[in-house]
């Protein structure tokens, strides 16, 4: 597999020891980890707040885009430096709110989806569209009177209104969107075929030691007389 990852716009991938990401689908903003070799300090040296971006393909390095966000963290051991990065919706937690949406004032009109998308797009520096987030509902029952932010970070109120219509939400480094969309939502139509896509055989485990049948047998009782 190839690998190009970047700090602060500079290729470091020739001084890279290794790297790993975590994405959960939920509410989580994406990390990564990775560690490069001190010799780092003759191309890019390395500085909290810098840019990373990670991509991998099998035809090139670039064919897939991985992550892209920022340095939060820098650790220096004798020979390396292990720096760790969030993506872009950390953004979402660095910005605060004060604002109170109205649904007979805002253009929002109360729609919950219509409420996330304004957060994003007007108070972070990240952005979501239609074709990102997907429509909640128009019935006044489905809508919000009013959604008040009273001096809190964004990250946070996004996180409430995906709450209360079962939603998830995270940032794609390929489209370089916000998407708001319910939970187990997927878009994906590629067919996964040994050989072809999937490199390596799979491994199946099975395990039924915790598996039992349970049978509750529900009857009339029945009075029994003995005589000696």
């Amino acid at each position: 597999m190839l690998t190009e990852v970047k700090l602060g716009g500079v290729d470091i991938t020739s001084k890279l020891i290794k790297w790993k990401t975590k994405k959960t689908y939920g509410y989580e903003i994406m990390s990564c980890e990775i560690e490069v070799s001190k010799a780092i300090d003759s191309i890019k040296v390395p500085d909290i707040a810098q840019a990373i971006t990670i991509k991998r393909g099998t035809s090139s390095a670039t064919d897939q885009f991985i992550f892209d966000g920022e340095v939060i963290s820098i650790e220096e051991t004798g020979y390396s430096y292990k720096i760790k990065g969030n993506d872009k919706l950390y953004d979402a937690i660095k910005k605060e709110i004060t604002y109170s949406y109205d649904k007979n004032i805002d253009a929002s009109a109360g729609q919950i989806s219509a409420i996330f998308k304004d957060l994003v797009n007007t108070h972070t520096d990240l952005v979501a569209d239609d074709t990102s987030v997907q429509a909640t509902g128009t019935l006044d029952s489905e809508k919000l009177e009013k959604f008040v932010c009273r001096h809190e970070d964004v990250f946070a109120k996004m996180k409430q209104l995906a709450d209360l219509v079962s939603f998830q939400f995270y940032y794609d480094p390929t489209t370089d969107l916000v998407y708001f969309e319910p939970k187990g939502f997927t878009t994906a139509s590629t067919t996964l075929t040994v050989g072809t896509n999937v490199a390596n055989n799979p491994k199946w485990k099975k395990d039924n030691s915790s598996l039992c049948n349970r049978v509750i047998i529900l009857g009339a009782t029945q009075d029994i007389e003995t005589t000696s």
